[in-house]
């Protein structure tokens, strides 16, 4: 995959081309500097000695050359794709965005590289490029994916771009690595693997439910690569165990898995968790990708290389910071996701949302409880922004930004473990965090009346906002968790919509009275 920024002269193309280059560790080209560089002249000048027809044909033969290349933000000359064969080579390598801006402020940017623009440079330049635009205006307005440019920074136009076009970089962990949302993108596996150098053996590690519906896709869309072999899983929390991961290292033993295969995570976050720590740990490390089918996966557990297994005693004990290779959320596999399992994501994306973006939380609030699949697109997106963003912060949660992504996760894992991991994650993590944001409240920490707005959202999406498990059993477990430094679990307490605190010591009476608020039971 390529990408393309396209438009009228003096939107920004170069600028926010190389910027978004950076952004996602791609390659950045200027089609217009390199024709410039091969003629030794810039393009103003090959316009008057060779003329536009020169200059259109070597734009041509520049743009087919583009295709062998992979990764690369391609910055366009405003009038590359008047022609509709140039048009149908870019649109077959990659996406394209189309960026605009008013005539004057055009001008203003262009400042005094106005001369080297041949189609404006002379007298008259903002009626003459009004002209232009009306000319082109056509076209410009063809490109379902286009941002007006006048009032953004450069970095507001990438920020909008990559959530346009579901391309991210987590830039952690070593090289990083991609993340890609969209639609119908399981289909190029095979292009976005040899991109990476993915090679086989190729393993897919699945759940009973999933496994029927998407692993002949993957495999036909690796099809070129070579042959996946499956490990199939019992679906829920309660497969996320030593035993379990005993059997997949058996398998992948079986099917003769070779430290330069490929582990396919093809499922939600039980899956994901599990294959990613199999791929961490056998043969000291195996290339891994996160392909993730369920809400709650493609906001939470497919980015941020966490990787785990559950223990008796609690959830996650046994894991490993280990990145995948590639992440991608194919939306398209969220319309066979039961109901009960978008709500479940839903939990996760308002927790999201409470972390770290104010509007995300306003837009589901907007929802009003309902889940419609075309939502799901920003949904998602916002999300996947927030998290690459703490993340890239605090990649192996040291020194505490990313603390901030257990917001609900601290009772909500003492409530899923003291369940025996019967209560769903989701749900539990939606208990967890009215029961965290009353106790913020009590401590002075929230802002007033949070947990009563979260209460009311969460309810909405027919989550379970009371409990009724033993305090003092939900905080055995809560003892027992990950999160704890000299011998005390850290909290990260919400203090107002898309902010949270870190690294808070609560006395265990006020964790008590939190927990008895939700209908925890005394004794």
């Amino acid at each position: 995959m390529n990408f393309f920024i396209y438009g009228p002269p003096g939107c920004g193309k170069t600028t926010v081309g190389m910027l978004l280059a950076e952004r996602l560790g791609w390659h950045f080209v200027d089609t217009d500097k390199l024709i410039e560089n091969e003629a030794g002249m810039p393009v103003a000048e090959i316009f008057l000695q060779k003329g536009e027809a020169y200059f259109r044909n070597r734009e041509k033969e520049l743009l087919q050359n583009l295709t062998k290349s992979t990764r690369t933000v391609v910055s366009l000359g405003g009038g590359t794709l008047v022609d509709p064969e140039n048009r149908a080579v870019v649109e077959k390598c990659g996406p394209v965005v189309c960026l605009m801006c008013e005539p004057e402020v055009i001008l203003q940017r262009m400042g005094d590289e106005l001369n080297a623009r041949p189609l404006l440079a002379g007298t008259g330049p903002l009626e003459r490029l009004k002209s232009l635009l009306s000319k082109r205006a056509a076209l410009y307005a063809s490109f379902p994916r286009s941002l007006n440019t006048t009032a953004l920074t450069p970095d507001d136009v990438v920020r909008k771009i990559q959530m346009l076009a579901g391309i991210f970089h987590v830039n952690a962990m070593g090289t990083g690595y991609d993340v890609l949302i969209g639609r119908g993108i399981l289909s190029t596996l095979a292009l976005e693997f040899e991109e990476r150098k993915l090679g086989g053996p190729f393993v897919a590690v699945s759940d009973a439910n999933v496994a029927p519906l998407y692993l002949p896709a993957v495999r036909e869309a690796l099809a070129a690569c070579g042959p996946v072999e499956s490990i199939v899983i019992p679906a829920g929390e309660q497969s996320k165990s030593l035993q379990t991961l005993a059997s997949i290292y058996a398998e992948l033993f079986r099917f003769k898995m070779e430290r330069r295969g490929t582990v396919l995570a093809l499922g939600g976050g039980v899956v994901t968790d599990m294959a990613g720590f199999a791929a961490a740990t056998f043969l000291r490390g195996v290339s891994w990708v996160a392909l993730s089918t369920s809400l709650l996966g493609m906001v939470d557990a497919a980015i941020g290389g966490k990787t785990a297994v559950d223990m008796p005693q609690g959830k996650n004990l046994i894991g490993a910071f280990y990145p995948p290779a590639l992440v991608i959320e194919d939306l398209d596999v969220l319309a066979t996701l039961p109901p009960h399992e978008l709500k479940m994501g839903m939990a996760e994306a308002i927790k999201t949302a409470v972390v770290g973006d104010s509007k995300l939380l306003g837009k589901i609030e907007a929802l009003g409880g309902k889940i419609p699949l075309d939502a799901l697109d920003e949904i998602v997106r916002r999300a996947a922004r927030v998290k690459i963003r703490v993340v890239e912060e605090d990649p192996f949660e040291r020194r505490g930004p990313r603390e901030a992504l257990n917001f609900g996760h601290t009772l909500g894992h003492g409530i899923e473990a003291n369940s025996d991991f019967r209560i769903p994650h989701g749900e539990a993590v939606a208990m967890g965090m009215i029961a965290e944001s009353t106790l913020a409240e009590k401590i002075g920490v929230a802002e007033t009346g949070l947990s009563v707005r979260l209460t009311g959202l969460l309810s909405a999406f027919e989550l379970p906002v009371r409990h009724a498990a033993p305090v003092e059993k939900v905080l055995t477990h809560v003892q027992a968790d990950k999160k704890r430094r000299g011998g005390r679990v850290k909290w990260a307490l919400p203090v107002a919509a898309g902010k949270v605190r870190v690294g808070l010591d609560v006395a265990d009476e006020d964790v008590r009275q939190a927990l008895l608020a939700i209908g925890c039971q005394a004794g």
